[in-house]
């Protein structure tokens, strides 16, 4: 498994695995044009890939929900165990008006200067997704291989918001409770682990949401991560960023 897009005749791909062999990656690199991978043993077996070493924060769902929510800070438990005692607060897994939702997901990622990731990509993820009456608040797009379940995008309209009602504890309250909402979904789908993607411990423009993971409790393990472009993708990337979108 592992998710695969053809955005107007570019084909990329992202794959999680244990083990990435050879085999695999020459594979990859006959059918994409541009092809990202997470390796969660640390090794990628193909000098054609540029390698970084990133830090990963997991979640084991063979614990149950309430474990996992003992591993959160003192504020975060409080604010999830609140989630289900504020009313007009609602969670959903899918959507059934994707155009609407693209436009919320966009607000979303331009409110703090990102490029979206095209529609057709976020189409293809597994979209779990607070709302507070009846408008979209937060979300977060997950996509699978393997035994894990990876958190690909995280964004809520915190930085737009004009309703009053709307607090900060509702904004936290959400964002934990998708954590365990994402977590019920991998267990009752026999995935083993949550992969809330990528962690900063050096701290840059993106320490706040690296904060968030770590503030969760969840394993913080080494991955390889790796990228193999084509050397036509590199201009068509270009153009897709004039395009304001992003597919890294």
């Amino acid at each position: 498994m592992m998710l695969e897009i053809n955005y107007e005749g570019t084909k990329y791909s992202r794959l999680l695995s244990n083990s990435v062999t050879k085999n695999v990656t020459t594979a990859l690199k006959e059918t994409n044009d541009y092809s990202f991978i997470v390796s969660y043993d640390g090794i990628i077996e193909d000098d054609s890939y540029a390698l970084l070493d990133k830090n990963a924060c997991l979640f084991d769902v063979r614990l149950s929900n309430e474990d996992i929510v003992k591993g959160f800070n003192a504020t975060g438990r409080n604010e999830f165990r609140r989630t289900y005692r504020t009313p007009g607060l609602d969670f959903q897994f899918g959507t059934q008006d994707f155009e609407k939702y693209y436009h919320f997901y966009t607000q979303c990622e331009h409110a703090r200067n990102w490029f979206p990731v095209p529609a057709i990509e976020l189409k293809s993820c597994l979209l779990f997704t607070a709302s507070f009456e009846g408008e979209y608040i937060s979300g977060m797009s997950c996509y699978t291989g393997e035994d894990v379940v990876r958190v690909s995008r995280i964004y809520s309209t915190k930085r737009i918001n004009t309703n009053p009602a709307i607090n900060g504890t509702i904004f936290g309250g959400a964002a934990k409770r998708l954590v365990i909402e994402i977590c019920e979904y991998a267990r009752n789908n026999g995935f083993k682990y949550v992969d809330l993607g990528g962690v900063d411990l050096s701290g840059n423009e993106k320490s706040g949401i690296s904060e968030f993971k770590l503030s969760l409790g969840g394993k913080i393990v080494p991955v390889k991560i790796g990228r193999f472009m084509k050397p036509t993708f590199i201009q068509t990337q270009k153009d897709i960023l004039v395009k304001g979108f992003d597919i890294t």
